[in-house]
């Protein structure tokens, strides 16, 4: 992502004075208001012609591709008001009679760029994918897309920690973060939600003279694609959801399952760590591998442990862990970081780039920066105000969930967000035709997920990948059975005649 929307301070001072006056009228608005967008407000945009030029990546330029920016409103409401651009790649279809029309990609999130997506995922596609131009995209305020940013905060969640004072600090955190981003995006902020980006893809679709769209959609890119269903249920033509959200969780309680997941994926990291007892010597049972993470835990709460420039403690120790916990391939990485971490915390400086890479990542050091995510996330629904709310529940959940409940229902930033959303969440109900992928070990979006998606998509198929860990399982894990189902759905439009269960393949 691009660290700053703004190029100096000067230009911020502007446009939150500008704002002051947009955030009166939205804090005057009901809690929910339709944004119409007729096909006439369309047609003024497809109007536009688009200017292909060469992509700024290396790995589109070798796919072929090329790219190109097209205006969209920033408020839908006023379609005729002020625009922003979002950032558009095309791989153009090589079997031209055969061509089927646009498919577009979306790899999660929210906030995740998306520009260079079909480029990776056109090897997997195999030859389906000769039949589509590619259409890959960085969502509104994501990437090269009129980008935003909350000032370098990297990762915006914690852990609430293992005590009430842990717990106010992390209130405190969440507070700040909240106030940098208002500071640094105001004028952007209230249009970014998943609405305004399913809105934005109809753009694109009609841009690009076309009817319909097909979808490829990981993990939050598959509620963004459930709501395109749902607000444009006539131009969704082939819809693959990979890793589904359930979209009646999200966002408010989206994480709320990760917290009894990501606790059944530690235990089975913890008796494989115990079956390598004698290598990392952390406990010969996962019993004892957990009170060794534990302790870990209570002594970063005493004295934080250092690792290089970075501070590491009991609010930051879970999240690191969930990094390495949605893939069952990072049970010996997970366990060097661990390792490491005890090293730190007994003085021995740690050096592991794994561990230094992602702690960059987590501060916003590297770069990265959670400032669309979070609008994203704000936007798409009202939040609790009160801290208590989150507390109790923390509380209610820590006995079965020590680790990964203080985290999955610790507070946000969204709490102390400035202005309500400005539509109510889409509700999905509807029968269209769409490919569900999942895999039952998903830590990130938990396999029940998937389950409620199916029921509220009625139209739908589930394909499962039974007894896998992982999060993006097409293009994610080689399985022929789930690539043989998604490529035929995409090159015939049919949808298996019942759900399937795939097994996982002998690596």
């Amino acid at each position: 992502m691009q660290s700053s929307v703004f190029s100096n301070e000067v230009r911020i001072g502007r446009r939150i004075l500008a704002a002051v006056t947009i955030l009166v009228a939205l804090l005057a608005l009901p809690a929910a208001v339709g944004i119409p967008f007729a096909s006439g407000d369309v047609a003024r945009f497809a109007s536009r012609p688009v200017m292909w030029t060469d992509c700024p990546a290396e790995d589109l330029r070798a796919a072929g591709a090329r790219c190109a920016e097209i205006s969209v409103p920033l408020d839908y409401s006023v379609p005729h008001g002020a625009t922003i651009t979002i950032a558009v790649s095309r791989i153009e279809a090589r079997d031209t009679a055969r061509r089927r029309g646009i498919l577009l990609f979306n790899p999660g999130g929210p906030g995740g760029p998306g520009l260079s997506y079909p480029a990776e995922l056109r090897p997997v596609l195999g030859e389906v994918a000769d039949q589509y131009d590619l259409i890959g995209f960085d969502p509104r305020f994501v990437g090269l897309s009129t980008p935003i940013s909350c000032g370098g905060i990297g990762e915006y969640v914690r852990a609430a920690g293992l005590s009430w004072r842990d717990y106010a600090e992390s209130v405190e955190y969440a507070r700040d973060v909240a106030r940098r981003c208002w500071r640094a995006a105001a004028h952007y902020i209230p249009y970014a939600s998943t609405r305004n980006t399913a809105r934005d893809m109809d753009v694109i679709r009609a841009v690009l003279g076309e009817p319909r769209l097909s979808y490829v959609g990981v993990s939050y890119g598959t509620y963004l694609g459930a709501v395109y269903t749902q607000m444009f249920p006539e131009r969704a033509d082939r819809i693959v959801l990979d890793s589904a959200v359930d979209p009646d969780g999200y966002p408010v309680h989206a994480d709320w399952s990760t917290g009894s997941a990501t606790e059944s994926a530690f235990d089975e990291w913890a008796a494989w760590a115990a079956r390598h007892h004698k290598r990392f010597g952390f406990g010969t049972t996962g019993v004892r591998v957990r009170a060794t993470v534990r302790g870990l835990l209570e002594r970063a709460a005493r004295v934080p442990i250092r690792v290089g420039e970075y501070t590491v403690d009991e609010q930051v120790i879970p999240l690191l862990i969930t990094f390495y916990l949605a893939d069952a391939g990072s049970d010996e990485p997970l366990a060097e970081v661990v390792g490491q971490l005890r090293a730190a915390a007994r003085g021995r400086p740690a050096a592991d780039p794994h561990l230094l890479a992602n702690l960059a990542a987590l501060y916003g050091k590297d770069g990265s920066d959670d400032g669309a995510a979070l609008s994203i996330t704000c936007g798409d629904g009202e939040f609790p105000r009160d801290p208590l709310w989150y507390w109790r529940n923390i509380e209610q959940v820590r006995g079965g969930q020590p680790f990964f409940g203080p985290l999955a229902r610790n507070i946000s930033p969204c709490a102390f967000w400035r202005s309500r959303p400005l539509e109510r969440p889409t509700v999905v109900r509807n029968d269209s035709p769409a490919l569900i992928v999942h895999a039952t070990g998903d830590v990130w979006t938990p396999y029940a997920d998937a389950l409620a998606l199916h029921e509220r998509l009625t139209g739908s198929r589930l394909v499962t990948l039974a007894g896998v860990r992982t999060h993006g399982v097409f293009g994610g894990v080689p399985n022929a059975c789930v690539e043989r189902h998604v490529k035929t759905y995409l090159h015939t439009g049919v949808l298996p005649a019942a759900d399937v269960t795939c097994r996982p393949e002998r690596q």
